[in-house]
């Protein structure tokens, strides 16, 4: 059981705005408790059985599922033990659920069960930005094997790394106007936290072998205050939806947001089978050997690793460079934007039911190593012409402007580039979704 949800818990509270604190001024000093109930649960399994229906009541989900520890694959087994696919719509049923839920104990002015079942969703919200809940535990057993006959248990040890609290001072911000714009931005801020915090557990891990706790506190203070401002945030967007508080300065956020504000969607699947990009013009090449180059919704060639990067490009040399495309004769850079190599697909979850356009700029780099011409297409799986825009440029060409409309029923969309050489860099600039909802 970490003993770090009581301190997240409690500086969450903290942060909050003074009114939302008074809400639960009477809950203060349970709160942190509250926040361990999954845990606690768990535990009555072995420790006190007699508690296990106690428990339930706020850690089971209508499903019958209980409330995850961090991100879930599509069976729901958690990222600590699965080494499938983490599932976004899995893990957005469990916050819906649960912001539901607490939304209704709020505006029935239900203190003590809106605090509890608030902190049973910071729970969900502080694991999932925990590296340790991310990814699969046997392979990080793997990456750290036993060392100068030490065993470390790096479950344990990353999710109780002591951290400073009161160092924290960022204040929660509103993740959305309503229930939906809430959930999904929730839960791509966790996938994103995922993909981010996974990187550091390499670092941390070293830090802890070599005897350097210095390194290993800067690294636990860092997601653990991801933990902190996230969780204040959700509870803060409950208490603006559940008794109308939306500030106007929080709303004019949300006009437009960037798309690599959102993670990338990671999955091998029939679904982004090469040959309809081809069949609607994109010139790919076919997926002639699926077991070696399989069907996937990130997919990137030389010069760039597998995959596309975001908000940068390489130089060919593997240095990193700025996001850079031609526009109305001049080198424009952006700080957000997705580069990819002489083929790519950038896939990512944009519900259409939030988001009414997409624009971007598409083109080569001006360092890009090769002229080749690039063909672009941005690709909807759910519309009855998934190719919604393609163009075609070089190096020397301006860049393209797309504006594109996205049907309600979209869920999915795939930046696609193709037809280059093994030295080009194509790049997607500066992408930004208008939301539906005005």
């Amino acid at each position: 059981m970490s003993g770090l949800h009581s301190q997240i818990g409690k500086r969450a509270l903290e942060l909050l705005p003074e009114w939302e604190r008074n809400f639960w001024q009477n809950e203060t000093e349970n709160m942190p408790l509250y926040c361990n109930y999954p845990d606690l649960h768990l535990a009555a399994q072995w420790e006190k059985p007699e508690k296990l229906g106690y428990y339930e009541k706020y850690c089971k989900m209508p499903n019958g599922i209980c409330v995850p520890h961090g991100p879930v694959d599509s069976e729901w087994r958690g990222a600590a033990f699965t080494t499938n696919e983490l599932d976004a719509e899995k893990t957005g049923y469990a916050i819906r659920y649960y912001a539901g839920k607490i939304l209704e104990l709020l505006r029935k002015q239900e203190i003590t069960e809106s605090a509890r079942f608030a902190g049973t969703l910071g729970h969900l919200i502080q694991d999932s930005v925990v590296p340790v809940h991310s990814m699969n535990n046997f392979m990080i057993n793997h990456l750290f094997p036993y060392r100068d006959g030490n065993y470390y248990s790096w479950h344990k040890l990353g999710d109780a790394w002591p951290f400073q609290p009161d160092q924290i001072q960022e204040k929660p911000k509103l993740l959305g106007r309503n229930v939906d714009e809430m959930v999904y931005t929730t839960t791509e801020d966790i996938f994103r936290k995922v993909e981010e915090n996974i990187g550091t557990l390499v670092p941390f891990g070293e830090a802890v072998q070599h005897n350097n706790p210095g390194v290993a506190d800067r690294i636990s203070q860092q997601f653990n205050a991801g933990a902190v401002i996230l969780t204040a945030s959700v509870w803060h967007t409950l208490f603006c939806l559940a008794f109308n508080r939306l500030s106007p300065e929080e709303l004019a956020l949300f006009s437009s947001r960037s798309l690599t504000a959102s993670k990338m969607v990671q999955s091998c699947s029939k679904q982004y089978d090469r040959q309809p990009f081809i069949e609607a013009g994109i010139p790919f090449y076919p997926t002639l050997y699926p077991d070696t180059d399989t069907c996937r919704s990130r997919l990137a060639t030389d010069p760039y690793p597998f995959e596309p990067v975001e908000n940068f490009a390489f130089d060919g040399k593997g240095k990193l460079i700025p996001l850079e495309l031609l526009i109305d004769g001049k080198r424009c850079r952006a700080n957000r934007g997705i580069a990819t190599g002489a083929y790519g697909i950038a896939t990512y979850r944009v519900p259409g039911k939030l988001f009414s356009e997409l624009e971007v700029y598409a083109g080569v780099h001006p360092d890009s190593g090769s002229d080749h011409p690039v063909a672009f297409g941005i690709w909807c799986y759910e519309a009855d012409r998934p190719l919604l825009a393609s163009g075609h440029v070089s190096q020397k060409d301006e860049a393209l402007h797309f504006k594109v409309s996205l049907p309600e029923n979209c869920r999915t969309i795939s930046l696609l580039s193709a037809d280059g050489d093994g030295r080009t860099s194509a790049v997607w600039l500066d992408p930004k979704l208008k939301y539906r909802m005005h």
